[in-house]
């Protein structure tokens, strides 16, 4: 490895795993940092869950077992924004000031994680997914930046590098791989934390070309409560679920009657949305594997 002391923090959702070789690795008071983010993706898809025979992700199935996994957390800000702006702060939405998706970045009187690695000695970089406050300009705390707007793209995306606008061509997760790894690359005289906030697998979901064919045979197994009615759910739940509606178009199912209960729909165990929902992964999985590689 070229950085004997970085840890490797890997947020999928509800699965962490953070590298510790207690056995041939001694941490200085300053390791080296990789913070690794998917959004949206279930706590038990990853091949060492086993719910899916046919998934294999062995990269991120390697830091499982060389590292510390959270069985058992718990989600305050269940948002894209304030969720991300919790990562930075280390503190509720109530005090970093982030409330909804895509209107402002933290609150600049709270304690920013990149600031203070800054003031720590540290060397910061931001690649992939911001998605806070509109716009994809660098921001304070990162000595460098790759971003985009909003969601973004996952094919040929427009991307911001240090402030330059430019389309890449592409998928977007091979994308950020290849500029984190380019960063990792470059000699360095301080410890360094690399932030690399993947845009997948949020939707729509889109598998890189080379695994669009992938799990050919497969069947995704049922969901246990796939044939619920939603009987006494709230309102809102059954009407964004007949509707398919959320926050940014509610007033379309305005005067629109909600049944209190749902017929389920068949269930189809091959059902495209979920398979490239799955294939998306093998991506997030590959990058895992090429940034150990090059550390």
């Amino acid at each position: 490895m070229k950085y004997r002391e970085t840890i490797i923090i890997c947020l999928l959702i509800f699965s962490s795993c953070l590298e510790n070789k207690k056995s041939d690795v001694s941490y200085s008071s300053k390791p080296n940092i990789v913070f690794i983010l998917t959004d949206d993706q279930a706590w038990n898809v990853l091949g060492k869950d086993g719910r899916y025979e046919f998934m294999k992700t062995p990269n991120i199935d390697q830091l499982s077992r060389e590292g510390l996994v959270f069985e058992n957390a718990f989600v305050t800000t269940s948002l894209c924004s304030p969720s991300r702006a919790c990562f930075l702060t280390g503190s509720y939405a109530h005090t970093n000031g982030v409330y909804i998706n895509e209107d402002n970045d933290p609150d600049p009187n709270v304690p920013f994680l990149p600031q203070v690695l800054q003031e720590a000695g540290y060397e910061t970089a931001f690649v992939g997914k911001w998605h806070m406050k509109p716009g994809a300009e660098p921001r304070e705390g990162f000595d460098y930046w790759l971003s985009f707007d909003g969601q973004g793209k996952y094919i040929n995306p427009p991307l911001n590098e240090d402030g330059r606008d430019f389309i890449e061509e592409g998928y977007i997760t091979d994308i950020l791989t290849d500029y984190a790894v380019r960063w990792l690359e470059k000699p360095k005289d301080k410890p360094f934390c690399l932030f690399l906030w993947h845009k997948a697998v949020h939707a729509p979901f889109t598998p890189a070309p080379r695994d669009s064919a992938a799990f050919p045979e497969a069947l995704i197994p049922e969901y246990e409560n796939w044939y619920h009615d939603m009987e006494n759910k709230p309102e809102w739940l059954r009407r964004g679920w007949v509707y398919g509606v959320h926050n940014k178009n509610w007033k379309d199912s305005e005067g629109k009657p909600v049944p209190e209960k749902i017929k389920p729909r068949p269930w189809d165990p091959k059902n495209p949305k979920w398979m490239n929902y799955l294939r998306a992964i093998l991506a997030v999985d590959k990058s895992t594997g090429d940034i150990r590689h090059c550390l």
